[in-house]
């Protein structure tokens, strides 16, 4: 389920949450939080791993190579 909040409650919980962030001061400009932010989400990424990486998707793979195709026949 997907919350929506308002624009200014969404404010408030932003500012609440980044209140003891060593990285983000007061003064900080808003081209520089969001460089911030968006440098922690891409490390963030990186550590979660490709979909269908597993080993056990990689075997499924190697004895069936075609498994995609025979759905089309």
């Amino acid at each position: 389920m997907r919350v929506v909040w308002q624009a200014d409650v969404n404010a408030a919980i932003n500012i609440l949450q980044r209140a003891g962030d060593p990285d983000i001061a007061l003064h900080t400009s808003h081209h520089r939080v969001k460089q911030i932010l968006q440098d922690r989400i891409d490390r963030h990424r990186t550590r979660l791993p490709v979909q269908g990486s597993s080993p056990a998707t990689a075997e499924r793979r190697a004895n069936y190579p075609n498994c995609s195709a025979m759905g089309n026949e």
